[in-house]
């Protein structure tokens, strides 16, 4: 294997992290942006914050730290 073989390799797999890092962004601020959606609905139908933040915990938990979900509700 040449030096511009072991450059493309590198410039490959490169590319495909960053692709990687991006989709995940994009998953993510997709979620939150949904997210917000269902507290607002969720406030216009009178549920209380403290019942907002235990559904949010119990469908988002994994993807989204306490504090995290905590500012959903601002």
């Amino acid at each position: 294997m040449n030096t511009e073989q072991i450059k493309e390799m590198a410039l490959a797999q490169g590319v495909e992290q960053g692709l990687e890092q991006g989709l995940e962004k994009g998953r993510k601020e997709a979620t939150a942006s949904a997210i917000s959606k269902t507290v607002k609905m969720l406030k216009r139908m009178n549920q209380s914050n403290e019942q907002i933040l235990q559904e949010l915990k119990q469908d988002y938990s994994d993807e989204f730290s306490d504090k995290e979900l905590e500012d959903f509700l601002k």
